[in-house]
C-alpha cells in the first residue's frame, strides 16, 4: 500500500470528513511537518512504515502528532472518497513508472537487491521500484471495481492473444503505437495494428492511459 493512501486522502475527525485539500492547507499553516513513508533494509531484514511529526515548539509538535495519529487511525477510506483514493493510487503508479527514467544510481541498487534477495519479499515491496510499481498498478486495478475493470480486461485479453501469435518486432511496434496514441499526428498505421489501436481508442480515458503503458503488453 502506498503511504500516500494514509496521508493524502483526507482524514476523519470527530465523525466529520476533512478532505485532502483542507488537510494540506492546514498542515502548511499549523505544523512544521507531518508525513508518512516506508523504509526497508535488506541487510537488517526489516521493513517499516515511518510517521514523522515535527514542530517549531511544543504546541506545534503536539498538533503534528495529532495529524499523524489521524493518518494512522482515521484515513478517509470510505466508499464516498473512492475518487480520491483512485487519484492518489494512479499518481503513485505513474511516478513509479517514471523512476527508471531518472539516474540509475537512484534506483538500480534497490531493484538488484530485490532480485538477489527474493527470499525477503517484504523488503522488496518496501524498496524495489519495480515491485512497488506493480503493487500500485495492482491496487489501481482493484479500486476500479469489477464493472469498471471490464472494458480494460477485454482489451488486455486481446493483447494477450497478440502476445501468443505475434513476433517481438510486431509487439514492439504495437507498444510504440499505443504509447503515442493520443499525441502522434495522423499517419498510416502499420499493417495489423489498426484493430488494436481502434480498440484502445474506444476505452474510457483513464483505462486508455493504462492500456498505453508498454508494461501492459510485456
Amino acid at each position: 500500500m502506498p503511504p500516500s493512501l494514509l496521508s493524502e486522502v483526507g482524514v476523519l475527525r470527530d465523525g466529520a470528513a476533512i478532505p485532502y485539500d483542507e488537510v494540506r492547507d492546514r498542515l502548511r499553516r499549523e505544523v512544521l511537518r507531518a508525513s508518512v513513508h516506508v523504509e526497508g533494509n535488506f541487510t537488517k531484514d526489516r521493513a517499516e512504515i515511518v510517521f514523522v511529526a515535527s514542530g517549531n515548539d511544543l504546541e506545534e509538535t503536539e498538533r503534528a502528532l495529532g495529524w499523524v495519529r489521524a493518518f494512522l487511525t482515521h484515513p478517509d477510506w470510505r466508499a464516498e472518497n473512492l475518487p480520491r483514493l483512485r487519484d492518489v493510487t494512479a499518481e503513485r503508479a505513474t511516478a513509479l513508472d517514471d523512476v527508471m527514467n531518472g539516474p540509475e544510481e537512484t534506483w538500480l541498487d534497490d531493484a538488484a537487491l530485490a532480485y538477489w534477495r527474493q527470499d525477503h519479499p517484504v523488503e522488496a515491496h518496501a524498496r524495489s521500484p519495480l515491485t512497488r510499481a506493480y503493487d500500485a498498478h495492482r491496487l489501481a486495478w482493484l479500486l476500479e471495481g469489477s464493472a469498471g475493470r471490464k472494458p480494460l480486461a477485454g482489451f488486455l485479453e486481446t493483447l494477450a492473444g497478440a502476445g501468443k501469435k505475434r513476433d517481438r518486432a510486431f509487439l514492439s511496434a504495437l507498444a510504440g503505437a499505443l504509447a503515442a496514441l493520443d499525441r502522434a499526428p495522423p499517419a498510416p498505421v502499420p499493417r495489423g495494428l489498426g484493430g488494436y489501436l481502434a480498440a484502445a481508442r474506444r476505452l474510457p480515458a483513464p483505462m486508455r492511459a493504462s492500456a498505453q503503458r508498454p508494461s501492459s503488453i510485456a
